[in-house]
């Protein structure tokens, strides 16, 4: 986390602090099960249902909310890449890095 120190980033400061500060505030993680399929799949209508939107006049974004409801699912996928082995992943992900041409970059 960002401390007085300065933090190299390609973020602006504000977006820094929106990721790496609010979107972990919470501790509570979802369950990977709501988040990615058996088969690796994600179960997009579980993300969506940790947008939230507020009407001034028409609906709009909360990012800031939204981002601090989101950050506990993006430390539930994290945590779930780092539990797989380098064949669990190749075998669930390799191929969503093949149309890259240069599949380690997705390996450990």
């Amino acid at each position: 986390m960002s401390t007085s120190e300065s933090v190299r980033s390609c973020l602006s400061p504000d977006v820094h602090y929106i990721v790496c500060k609010v979107g972990l505030e919470k501790e509570e993680y979802p369950g990977i099960e709501s988040i990615v399929t058996q088969d690796g799949k994600v179960c997009w209508s579980s993300i969506a249902s940790h947008l939230h939107y507020f009407k001034t006049e028409k609906w709009s974004l909360d990012c800031i909310k939204s981002v601090r409801l989101l950050g506990p699912v993006c430390k539930s996928v994290h945590f779930h890449l780092m539990s797989l082995t380098k064949e669990q992943f190749e075998k669930q992900y390799g191929i969503q890095f093949e149309w890259t041409n240069n599949k380690e970059v997705g390996m450990f």
